[in-house]
């Protein structure tokens, strides 16, 4: 799947990609914003689902990682392919348990890493707003002091203008996908990031 337009210039360090919560075009964008970030480690945090194909449609892309990792939270039902290490975290409110397995993927390699959270809407079905905001508040810090860039997937369409807003206070840019797949928009606070 084509993403062209994505964004020009140089990613910011965290993103909101908002996308319809049906398809498959978030998958296509994911893995183009990974391979154009030229990372050298990819982890993926996803909530009840396997993240080969977001791996896959990366390494379509172009990315071309030496490690790869997956941390899979609740009911996974069945074990993501093609990883080099995969963490499970049984419980899908075990955020504590979520932040460590982050922490020691991100202190365990050398070099720049990718980050993709999949999704902030899964999320918050096991979670209230408050928690989920704190918890991705420290997330957005564990980026940072990791030199980390990522991206969190979100369908904005599950939520209120009002919860899309405060999850994009936490983060330097926005891409939104439409219902095609492509780019309809992208921003960023820090830097000259558009289509």
């Amino acid at each position: 799947m084509d993403t062209s337009p994505l964004p020009q210039g140089p990613q910011p360090a965290s993103v909101l990609l908002l996308a319809p919560g049906f398809g498959d075009g978030d998958v296509a964008v994911c893995g183009g914003l990974l391979a154009e970030d030229e990372a050298t480690n990819l982890l993926y945090v996803s909530w009840a689902s396997d993240p080969s194909d977001r791996l896959a449609s990366a390494r379509e892309h172009g990315a071309d990682p030496a490690t790869t990792a997956a941390i899979v939270i609740g009911d996974a039902r069945s074990t993501p392919e093609g990883f080099d290490a995969v963490e499970t975290i049984n419980a899908p409110t075990d955020l504590t348990g979520v932040g460590i397995a982050v922490t020691e993927l991100l202190s365990s390699v050398e070099g720049p890493s990718a980050v993709c959270f999949d999704s902030v809407t899964s999320l918050l079905q096991y979670v209230d707003v408050e928690t989920a905001f704190e918890f991705l508040h420290v997330f957005a810090g564990r980026l940072y002091r990791h030199d980390a860039v990522g991206h969190l997937h979100m369908d904005p369409g599950a939520h209120d203008d009002q919860v899309v807003a405060r999850v994009a206070s936490l983060v330097d840019g926005r891409v939104r996908v439409g219902e095609d797949g492509g780019v309809e928009s992208a921003s960023a606070s820090l830097r000259d990031w558009s289509i």
